[in-house]
């Protein structure tokens, strides 16, 4: 899992990078904001590798996740009071596994064209779920993140160019 080498990645263990996320993360709540970690808010942008095991050990280290997007999430989910980095984990391979034999059993019947869109975090009961509002081809990240709900620390951990600049305002 992660990246190949060949692309740019590194070797070593697949949640290293979220690891150290969490870490930088921990900094920032007590050299710049000056808060202990369980009473910051974080918005995750991206639940692949880095954002999921990032998600996990800001957990383990009383980080109050409220907001996770994702592209095959989906959407986003919120939940004000934190939402449990295991619980969703869980339910996002879960949900990945079966889309996965979905698209298998679905390509052996050639009606690969009627896929449903992936949406992972879909039925996380410890959450709302917000739909992404597709824009032709793409998806409207800076809109669909919803960082209309209040954190302290938005971690960008999905692909490069996902995060518009309206999603940060920077107040």
């Amino acid at each position: 899992k992660g990246t190949k080498l060949w692309a740019g990645g590194s070797l070593g263990r697949t949640e290293a990078t979220g690891v150290g996320v969490a870490k930088i993360a921990e900094l920032v709540c007590d050299k710049i904001l000056k808060k202990a970690m369980n009473a910051t808010t974080f918005a995750v942008q991206g639940f692949g590798n880095v954002g999921s095991y990032g998600c996990l050990d800001i957990a383990k280290r009383g980080g109050v996740i409220t907001t996770i997007s994702d592209y095959d999430g989906g959407g986003t989910i919120h939940n004000p009071k934190g939402i449990d980095a295991q619980k969703v984990f869980e339910h996002f391979e879960r949900k990945k596994s079966e889309w996965t034999q979905l698209k298998a059993q679905m390509e052996k019947e050639e009606r690969i064209k009627e896929m449903p869109d992936k949406r992972y975090f879909e039925g996380f009961e410890g959450a709302e779920f917000y739909a992404f509002q597709k824009q032709g081809r793409g998806i409207d990240w800076g809109k669909d993140i919803r960082t209309g709900f209040k954190v302290d620390v938005l971690i960008p951990a999905a692909a490069g160019k996902s995060v518009a600049p309206r999603a940060a305002p920077g107040d």
